[in-house]
């Protein structure tokens, strides 16, 4: 305390004198500091000013992609149409702006790329259940493909041929399976 009190006495008259002499600087400096504060607070704080994508970013993040298996193969598709988009839209982006934006863009486009991934190979995974479900038991109703029933279609046609390497080029095809993995399953 007592080095406290000896610093006042030390250097404040000092500071005073500073103070009087400097008085609209000292008032103009902690008002642009105040002023830079408010605006750091607010680009970190705000809420409704945040870029769509990015915004779709964190739902696909925390709602979309956990829930995938309850979704239909619509809904998984035009994700899928969604996702492309957004990852055009940053390669065009890139194109029109700066060199010094790029590294930004490239990691963008690779969260946009391993969402994508995720959903592809959800699509996948899901056809080849469904597909299975169908081949075991043949008036086995789809859900899952609502508004894909032409492939359910084709598949059974295949199926009722009884001519199984088109079968499994079919689900090879569509699912990106190896025919020997297929044919463990569907025989």
């Amino acid at each position: 305390m007592n080095k406290i009190f000896k610093n006042i006495k030390d250097n404040g008259p000092k500071a005073l004198k500073f103070m009087k002499d400097n008085g609209k600087d000292i008032v103009a400096g902690a008002s642009a500091f105040h002023s830079a504060g408010k605006f750091v607070k607010n680009v970190f704080n705000r809420e409704g000013d945040v870029h769509f994508r990015k915004a779709r970013y964190r739902v696909y993040n925390l709602e979309i992609l956990p829930n995938m298996n309850e979704k239909s193969r619509h809904e998984l598709f035009s994700y899928k149409l969604e996702v492309e988009g957004y990852i055009e839209q940053i390669e065009k982006e890139e194109n029109i702006k700066l060199v010094v934006t790029k590294p930004l863009h490239l990691k963008r486009t690779r969260n946009w790329e391993n969402i994508l991934l995720q959903i592809q190979d959800k699509i996948r995974l899901l056809d080849y259940q469904e597909y299975l479900r169908i081949f075991n038991n043949t008036n086995y109703n789809s859900n899952y493909f609502k508004g894909f029933e032409s492939n359910v279609t084709r598949f059974k046609q295949k199926l009722e041929q009884g001519n199984y390497d088109e079968l499994y080029e079919f689900i090879e095809q569509q699912t990106q399976k190896r025919k020997e993995y297929i044919k463990k399953h569907f025989c």
